[in-house]
């Protein structure tokens, strides 16, 4: 079973940590190691490895959202951006849990993937979206401009004979009767 647990995470890419609530140190496995590009160990408190590798803009949120599930000891998952010590910056998804273990000590375990290939992904059909979008916009506006020129007179701007004999069609279309 834990072979099988070992290939599943590794063929998964999921981190595994674990923190000690009293002490606040982590533990993390060799994936998530590789997440942060660093282990716990080369910081001088590694309490702080966490926290000082959230994307500064994510920070605050992300560090509410991780004590108030420490407070209330109930799940929690996030997704935030990182900066590594090489400064590569990564998006990930973490979701924790919590456990009384033996000796009644509190310890936080959870699970970290690096979706940066999904946001990548997202924000790619996002703008590929919005690129169609706008191109449909402009060539609705082709057509009714087109539409637009072969009712009207090119230097007048006035209605022509199209017209006329496209709203001649549609009152007849509209009650039924002919009008000539």
């Amino acid at each position: 079973l834990s072979e099988r647990l070992e290939l599943a995470l590794s063929t998964s890419r999921i981190g595994v940590w674990e923190t000690d609530l009293e002490t606040l140190h982590p533990v993390w496995d060799a994936r998530t190691c590789e997440i942060f590009g660093c282990s716990p160990h080369f910081f001088d408190d590694p309490a702080q490895a966490w926290p000082s590798l959230i994307h500064p803009d994510d920070r605050q949120s992300t560090l509410a959202i991780a004590e108030a599930a420490v407070q209330s000891r109930t799940d929690y998952e996030c997704q935030y951006r990182i900066v590594r010590p090489d400064g590569e910056i990564r998006h990930v998804r973490s979701r924790a849990s919590f456990s009384l273990v033996e000796g009644g000590v509190w310890k936080m375990i959870g699970v970290n993937w690096d979706i940066t290939e999904d946001v990548a992904r997202a924000e790619a059909l996002d703008r590929a979206k919005r690129l169609a979008e706008d191109r449909n916009g402009e060539l609705e506006a082709a057509r009714a401009a087109m539409e637009h020129a072969s009712l009207h007179d090119a230097l007048t701007g006035l209605a022509n004979r199209r017209y006329l004999d496209k709203l001649l069609e549609s009152l007849s279309d509209a009650d039924g009767t002919c009008r000539d």
